[in-house]
């Protein structure tokens, strides 16, 4: 390639470009496999001519490349899908029969870590299978299938069926495809970057995920658990914008180096949903909180300055990277792929035919107007037939008809998914006015007809008409005997709910009085606390009491006891003083009893 005078990518070994007839003409090649690309057919011609001369190459509209199937729409619109590969890997691991979802992975899971690998189950194929997958065409499973690969050294038979649960999801999503419109957008590069905060239970890393679009065309997106522990939200989400700077990065170089001539417009635009990690990454001196974050994920900064990149918030609803961070439920992750642009493909194959019981299809007969028809049978290409079991009756030149009409819409209309219903109705009926009735009223015109046409006409009509009378009266009767039954089954209800009314009516009159009860028996109880209270303290005063008491008592007597001998002693003293002075005993014997009366000594 280098001698044919085209120029090898910086930015991507396996991509060559060059000038040829001053177009532009692009080379993709891998391994075997190589696409060539211009808008200039005669610039192509001219790449492929001088391919041609050094190697054996096969030439046709690219129909495939590296396992991606392409599809083209007659607007020009492009699709991206592996059908046949999922279908490969359903057979593979025998989930042909499997029984669809709506969601890759349970919001509820919470898969465990094992140290060892059970046998017998080809979890690591399986996996291997549904990355290639995730990393080209269906983004929907990124955050699944990121999970999943988490377990490849440590692996049981819960991880095995969550594995299998992204197959049924696939087989419920075989139609799905990355669409690109043919019209051109703004040359614009939008991305989006979030993360979840410590969601993995073992060893509390967060998960990363971001997505970028050119203009409304989705070109890249990565789901990926972060390398360290990060300490916050703050953090978390500055990490994974670190990594979507990274991609923005190499994305604006790459295209950059395709234009050529021209220029992809700056500021790459980065949608966060945190408004304190968009601060701290416009605002270096913020460092309380980055002060422990590696130089790695900083270089943020820089481009921001630099005028690269221009972060904008957008909130948690919008947020088209949230579906590449956590599991989400059925109406969340419907609404990621129609962000990421996926759409079913416009193919008549892909259409399912629904199992419609007998009853069913007897109500779907009786909907429908039975319009007979005969006509000269002319060439004409029919659009869409049924067998049915009606006479063809020939005539001489004629060859007459009965044609019973059947809206397929209705038919189909209650397999398609709820979001995608009236659009599909709508578009269905369009293409059936335009293509079925058209072409059956050149194949079988309005026109008058002989009596003995019409009569039959007339019986054939009238004995429908007759039968569907009576198939309508038998279902009206079994309607009513369904209704009668259902309103006895709804008084008998009724009346259960009265009595058990009245029962709730009883208990909350006992609950009522059990509380009136309740709040006397603490009034009473808060009472008996009060007086034992009051008790107590004059329990308390009486021992204080009781004590200085005693001590009175004891002093008293003390004193009493000291008196008396003092007394005693000035009582000999006196009488030896009274015998001394007054002489014979008889008189102050006398003396002396008077004086101790008149002391009240006893």
């Amino acid at each position: 390639m280098k001698q044919k005078d085209s120029t090898q990518s910086q930015f991507d070994p396996s991509f060559f470009y060059r000038n040829t007839l001053g177009v532009p003409v692009y080379l993709i090649v891998y391994v075997d496999d190589a696409s060539v690309l211009s808008p200039c057919s005669e610039a192509l011609q001219v790449l492929v001519d001088d391919i041609s001369l050094k190697f054996s190459i096969k030439i046709g509209q690219p129909s495939t490349f590296v396992g991606i199937q392409i599809d083209r729409d007659l607007d020009g619109t492009i699709y991206l899908h592996q059908e046949f590969m999922i279908k490969q890997l359903l057979e593979r691991f025998n989930m042909k029969d499997c029984n669809p979802v709506s969601v890759p992975m349970c919001p509820s899971t919470n898969s465990k870590c094992v140290e060892s690998e059970e046998d017998g189950i080809p979890y690591r194929s399986l996996v291997g299978g549904l990355l290639f997958l995730a990393k080209t065409t269906q983004p929907d499973i990124g955050f699944a299938v990121a999970k999943l690969s988490q377990h490849n050294n440590g692996y049981d038979n819960e991880h095995w069926i969550a594995a299998k649960r992204v197959l049924r999801y696939l087989k419920e999503t075989m139609d799905l495809s990355l669409k690109y419109l043919s019209a051109k957008s703004d040359q614009l590069i939008v991305g989006f970057s979030d993360s979840d905060y410590a969601c993995d239970r073992a060893d509390r890393k967060s998960q990363s995920g971001f997505v970028f679009f050119y203009g409304e065309k989705l070109i890249s997106w990565n789901s990926q658990k972060q390398k360290v522990v990060a300490c916050s939200t703050i953090e978390a989400e500055y990490m994974s914008l670190a990594d979507a700077t990274k991609e923005s990065i190499w994305i604006h170089r790459l295209m950059s180096e395709m234009a050529r001539n021209g220029q992809i417009e700056l500021p790459v635009q980065m949608n966060v949903d945190n408004t304190s990690a968009i601060r701290l990454a416009k605002n270096p001196e913020f460092h309380q909180q980055s002060k422990h974050i590696d130089v790695a994920y900083h270089p943020t900064r820089q481009h921001i300055q630099s005028g690269f990149l221009q972060l904008d918030y957008v909130s948690s609803s919008e947020q088209i990277a949230d579906g590449l961070t956590k599991p989400l439920p059925a109406c969340t992750h419907q609404k990621m792929k129609n962000d990421f642009r996926m759409a079913h493909r416009r193919n008549s194959a892909n259409l399912r035919v629904p199992k419609v019981s007998a009853l069913c299809c007897a109500l779907l007969t009786l909907m429908v107007v039975p319009l007979p028809c005969w006509s000269y049978f002319t060439s004409s290409t029919s659009v869409m037939w049924r067998p049915i079991d009606l006479p063809v009756v020939t005539g001489y030149n004629n060859v007459h008809l009965i044609v019973k009409l059947e809206n397929p819409c209705t038919i189909f209309n209650g397999t398609v998914h709820p979001d995608l219903r009236a659009d599909f109705y709508g578009r269905c009926l369009e293409m059936y006015d335009t293509y079925f009735l058209k072409e059956l009223q050149e194949f079988c015109p309005s026109r008058s007809f002989s009596d003995h046409r019409t009569s039959k006409r007339f019986a054939a009509s009238l004995g429908i008409i007759i039968a569907t009378v009576i198939m309508s009266v038998g279902v009206g009767a079994v309607s009513v005997g369904t209704s009668i039954k259902a309103m006895s089954e709804v008084n008998d209800l009724d009346n259960e709910l009265e009595d058990e009314s009245r029962r709730l009516d009883a208990i909350t009159a006992n609950v009522n009085l059990l509380n009136d009860k309740y709040i006397s028996l603490k009034k009473t109880v808060r009472t008996v606390n009060e007086r034992l209270i009051s008790l107590e303290d004059d329990h308390n005063l009486l021992k204080v009491t009781q004590f200085d008491t005693v001590y009175g008592v004891s002093f008293i007597t003390g004193r009493f006891l000291t008196c008396q001998q003092v007394m005693r002693g000035t009582q000999r003293a006196l009488y030896e003083l009274i015998r001394a002075a007054f002489g014979p005993p008889q008189l102050y014997s006398t003396l002396w009893r008077i004086l101790s009366s008149l002391a009240c000594y006893p």
